[in-house]
C-alpha cells in the first residue's frame, strides 16, 4: 500500500469547526486511511494565504472564500475543490450595550432593520460619530447579510455608517473596548459578548436568511483525488 500523504487542514476556532475537530478527536479521519494535521488560525486572511501559497492542503472556510480566490479577489489567487458543506446559519449580530439600548434591541428577538436604521439616523441627527460596525472577513456571508439586513432598513452600507473587519476571536475585545459598535460573527462570538456583558445579541444570520450556506470544507484542486489514488488498496 502506498505511503499515506499528511493532509493539513486549516480551521478558525468557532463552532461549525467541530465536525473536524470530533472527526479528529474520535479516529475518524484514522479509520478511513487518512493522516491529518489540524491546524488552528487566528483569521480568515491568515487560513486564505497559507491555502493559497500551499502551507495547508485543506480548510475549513467561509462559503464565498473559495469563489474568491478563483477571481483572485484581495490580490490572493488559487483554485480549489469544495468537497463539502459543513454549515448553515451559525451567526449573530452582537452590539454594543448603549447601541442595542437605542435601537431597541433586548436579545429576545430578532432586531427589526428599520429600528436599527432609526438608531444610526438619530445618532447622525445628533452629530455624534458615526455607527462602526464589523464582519470577520470582506468575502464573507457575513459581510454580505449584514449588508443586506442595513439596506432592508433603508442604510447605505457605505455612506450611512462605517464597515470594518475584525477576526472572529479579536470581535468581542473590539466591542468591549469601543473599537466597534456592533459585529457580525460566527458562534460562539455573540454569545460570548453577551455573557461577558460587552454587548447584546440583536439577531442572527439566519434571521435574514433562513439556512443560508455558511462553512465549506475546502481542498487545493487535484488533492482530494490523489489522497484517493495513495490511499486505495493495489
Amino acid at each position: 500500500m502506498p505511503t499515506v500523504p499528511l493532509l493539513r487542514i486549516g480551521y478558525v476556532a468557532l463552532t461549525d469547526a467541530a465536525p473536524l475537530l470530533a472527526a479528529d478527536e474520535l479516529g475518524f479521519f484514522a479509520r478511513q486511511g487518512f493522516r491529518v494535521a489540524l491546524s488552528e488560525e487566528g483569521a480568515w486572511a491568515a487560513l486564505r494565504d497559507k491555502i493559497a501559497l500551499g502551507a495547508l492542503d485543506g480548510a475549513h472556510m467561509l462559503g464565498p472564500m473559495p469563489i474568491a480566490l478563483a477571481c483572485g479577489l484581495g490580490g490572493v489567487s488559487a483554485r480549489l475543490s469544495v468537497g463539502a458543506g459543513i454549515g448553515r446559519n451559525g451567526n449573530t449580530v452582537a452590539l454594543s450595550r448603549a447601541l442595542a439600548e437605542e435601537a431597541g434591541a433586548d436579545g429576545r428577538g430578532a432586531l427589526a432593520p428599520g429600528a436599527f436604521a432609526a438608531a444610526v439616523r438619530a445618532r447622525a441627527a445628533a452629530g455624534r460619530p458615526p455607527v462602526r460596525l464589523a464582519a470577520v472577513f470582506p468575502f464573507s456571508s457575513q459581510n454580505y447579510l449584514l449588508r443586506h439586513w442595513l439596506a432592508l432598513g433603508g442604510l447605505h452600507p457605505d455612506r450611512d455608517l462605517r464597515l470594518t473587519v475584525v477576526p472572529p476571536s479579536r470581535a468581542v475585545r473590539a466591542l468591549a473596548d469601543g473599537e466597534v459598535d456592533g459585529f457580525c460573527a460566527g458562534e460562539p462570538w455573540g454569545s460570548h459578548a453577551a455573557a461577558v456583558g460587552a454587548g447584546v445579541v440583536a439577531l442572527a444570520t439566519g434571521d435574514i436568511w433562513p439556512d443560508h450556506p455558511e462553512k465549506v470544507l475546502a481542498f487545493r484542486e487535484g488533492l482530494p483525488r490523489a489522497t484517493a489514488r495513495a490511499t486505495a488498496t493495489p
